[in-house]
């Protein structure tokens, strides 16, 4: 996925720099979303379509640095992103 200026823009905004971004832009097509503790495997898609594209993107640029990262909307609900695959040789 590449980052559009907008995502670039936001990305910023929360402390994100340009030389983040490569490494933000492949954490994007390799990432892998779970739902709950039932390991639901969630689409980039479907996440987008329900919580956001913004919401997407600070989750997967977190995960980016970090191989994984949480998102919790509701009680009750949460999404796991692994990037894991991103450092495998």
């Amino acid at each position: 996925m590449k980052l559009t200026q907008k995502d670039k823009r936001l990305l910023t905004a929360h402390g994100y720099t340009i030389e983040d971004f490569p490494q933000i832009e492949r954490a994007c097509r390799v990432c892998k979303i779970t739902k709950g503790v039932k390991d639901e495997r969630i689409t980039h898609k479907n996440f987008i379509n329900d919580w956001g594209k913004d919401t997407f993107i600070l989750s997967v640029a977190r995960a980016a640095f970090h191989y994984t990262s949480s998102y919790i909307p509701e009680k009750n609900i949460y999404f796991i992103f692994d990037c894991l695959k991103l450092f495998e040789k």
